[in-house]
């Protein structure tokens, strides 16, 4: 089986190194997952930017002032600023309308 964060859909594989990292924005905390499909999406208002990512944990909050509407993103520039005059005090926003005048 494929460690936590990885994943292979080879068959007959004989070792790990068959074995691939699910992507940025994903994570697996499962072992023996088949496909890349199969690893899971950080959700709306996180973000992960390394592969491998083995816990929903991995997936980092937008800070302060910024939300993100991306399923699986892979970057902290998915992470929006809230608009000018907006703000919102906490982390892991998930849409504009998190953003209070």
């Amino acid at each position: 089986l494929c460690d936590l964060g990885k994943y292979s859909s080879s068959t007959g594989a004989s070792s790990a190194t068959a074995c691939d990292l699910c992507s940025p924005g994903t994570y697996s905390d499962v072992g023996g997952v088949i496909s890349l499909l199969n690893c899971s999406n950080c959700h709306l208002g996180t973000y992960q930017s390394s592969f491998g990512g083995t816990a929903e944990s991995d997936c980092l909050l937008c800070q302060a002032g910024a939300y993100s509407i991306v399923v699986g993103a892979n970057s902290s520039a998915h992470c929006l600023s809230c608009g000018e005059g907006k703000y919102s005090s906490g982390w892991g926003a998930t849409a504009e309308s998190d953003c209070a005048l």
